[in-house]
């Protein structure tokens, strides 16, 4: 994935309609010698074992080069955080889409509770394999 400051050296293109960026494929636009400028966008690569599980902030240009057979799930979470962002889009879309207008005021009627975790998480504790996840070993909890 990459530095979302880095969009514009990924040669983006927008979709009318949306507010996201597109992109040609990022495996392709990184070996295309006429887009010189994507070999300076910062670029990070992790492999995933079975049951691990990653988080893409909004706004991350990012591709998924699968190494073997695989089975993917992925979805978009919504939360205190990113729900300005979201709305914004919604709402956008709803110009043309009423079920996305719709959406966009029952997330804005939504009351978000505060997680009561203490303070933020150390940064060596952000990530846990599946297995710490699954046991319940992975998390950090104030005492």
């Amino acid at each position: 994935f990459f530095e979302p400051q880095d969009v514009p050296l990924l040669y983006p293109t927008w979709v009318r309609g949306q507010l996201d960026p597109s992109f040609q494929p990022l495996h392709l636009t990184l070996t295309d010698e006429a887009k010189p400028l994507a070999a300076a966008a910062r670029r990070r690569e992790c492999v995933l074992n079975a049951g691990e599980v990653l988080f893409v902030p909004a706004g991350t240009p990012h591709f998924v080069e699968n190494l073997t057979d695989t089975v993917a799930v992925s979805g978009n979470f919504v939360d205190e955080s990113n729900l300005p962002g979201v709305l914004k889009e919604l709402y956008f879309t709803g110009l043309r889409n009423p079920a996305m207008k719709q959406l966009a005021e029952v997330l804005n009627s939504y009351e978000f509770e505060e997680p009561d975790i203490g303070h933020p998480l150390p940064a060596d504790q952000m990530a846990v394999s599946y297995e710490e996840f699954h046991n319940g070993t992975g998390f950090y909890l104030p005492r």
